[in-house]
């Protein structure tokens, strides 16, 4: 399901193609129980095959983390959620509101 992103080159890579298609990017933290928690739930209520999903772990790439905040403008939460077309977030969310049912009916609209 997941792609990793795990350098800013690779982050870079995720901006340009949302140019052609949304992409979505996925903060999370290993360490953080709600963040976990909420991932499976996504993972479990995601109902379309969509091949531009990104998850950046934010323990082990703290860098692309803080760039994505420093691009996007996004104050940065964890879990997080953001959909980018464009190269621009046109939606995002965090913790409890990340919901898997929506980002794919949101997808699914494109």
């Amino acid at each position: 399901m997941w792609k990793h992103i795990r350098c800013v080159e690779e982050l870079e890579s995720v901006f340009d193609e949302s140019i052609h298609r949304p992409t979505v990017l996925f903060k999370h933290s290993t360490r953080c129980p709600l963040s976990s928690m909420v991932k499976r739930r996504f993972e479990a209520d995601f109902r379309v095959d969509y091949p531009s999903l990104y998850l950046v772990d934010i323990i082990a790439n703290r860098e692309v983390s803080n760039e994505i905040a420093s691009v996007s403008g996004v104050v940065h939460e964890s879990p997080q959620l953001l959909i980018l077309k464009d190269r621009q977030v046109t939606f995002h969310t965090s913790h409890g509101a990340i919901d898997g049912t929506k980002t794919s009916e949101m997808l699914s609209d494109d």
